[in-house]
């Protein structure tokens, strides 16, 4: 029978039903002890940030989920309030490193200034979802660098780690173009005042940040400021955000009756119908192309909105 959930590292070859004495531990010793490779690394700054939130009272590490490697977003963490309620914020783990596996060990190491120090923001496809448009399917990042020079220095101290944790929605709203890259520099987080925190200080440090994002919520509704002088927005605008408003409200849409005290009886009269279906379907495709889609999308899914 196939094992399911995880290995504990005691398990054991079976031949012909008698265990030989090799085990999942020996496995692992030979196949992912190198931790400075790129993809193990990357393994390895995830088991971290587990840590640091297991550290921080949230267990990150006692559930019995299985990585395979196309999930949408790494881990679930501290608890956001989004406009459909409470949930488990989505993290992405992502890590750097100023040595290289491939450095010579007769030379000098190189080390990296923090402009070559790079870390991935690039969209990627949910394959587990319907939507099968490229976006960033998690709400916040944590930056894992590994700042070490030496290849001989020990990459479990966690002295020679930095975290940096950064919400999805400021990169996604960057008007610099931040939101079309592929990748964001230490360079960049530092001119954006992204606190560098050690791993005592991780968990806290994300706790913020979701805090963050839970405030950008209630001010916002995935990016779109609130409508605070009607009389500035176009009769197009006014026609979307009544009948999105109008349709939130029959979805329990907490913030809805905002919209709807200012455009809610417009969006009733028979005679504002022409073009409703027009503007729904342009509000929907920014929501997925522009916004923050995953949640929309997920909750809300077209043939509900239309």
């Amino acid at each position: 029978m196939r094992h399911t959930g995880r290995y504990k590292g005691t398990e054991k070859l079976l031949l012909n039903g008698k265990e030989l004495p090799y085990s999942m531990l020996d496995f692992w010793s030979i196949n992912l002890s190198e931790i400075l490779l790129n993809m193990t690394r990357g393994s390895f700054a995830e088991f971290l940030v587990r840590c640091a939130l297991t550290e921080g009272g949230f267990d990150a590490l006692g559930d019995d989920a299985v990585k395979t490697g196309v999930e949408a977003f790494d881990i679930d963490g501290p608890e956001i309030t989004t406009p459909h309620g409470k949930r488990a914020s989505r993290i992405e783990v992502k890590s750097s490193a100023s040595v290289q596996i491939d450095t010579p060990d007769d030379k000098e190491p190189i080390t990296l200034p923090p402009s070559q120090l790079k870390f991935s923001i690039r969209k990627a496809i949910d394959w587990q979802s319907k939507s099968k448009v490229a976006q960033r399917n998690n709400d916040l990042y944590v930056f894992a660098h590994y700042k070490a020079t030496s290849k001989s220095d020990n990459m479990l101290d966690l002295s020679f780690w930095d975290f940096y944790v950064y919400p999805t929605y400021k990169i996604d709203r960057d008007a610099s173009g931040l939101a079309k890259q592929n990748s964001i520099s230490v360079y960049r987080l530092q001119m954006l005042d992204v606190p560098c925190v050690s791993f005592r200080d991780l968990f806290q440090e994300i706790k913020k940040v979701t805090d963050d994002i839970t405030s950008h919520y209630a001010s916002n509704w995935y990016g779109v400021e609130l409508i605070s002088d009607p009389s500035t927005r176009s009769e197009a605008e006014k026609a979307e955000i009544a009948i999105l408003s109008a349709a939130c409200r029959e979805m329990g849409y907490e913030y809805s009756a905002r919209y709807l005290e200012l455009f809610g009886k417009r969006a009733m009269d028979p005679g504002f119908t022409h073009g409703i279906n027009q503007a729904v379907e342009a509000f929907y495709k920014k929501c997925v192309e522009e916004l923050h889609p995953y949640n929309w999308y997920h909750q809300y899914p077209k043939d509900i909105i239309l």
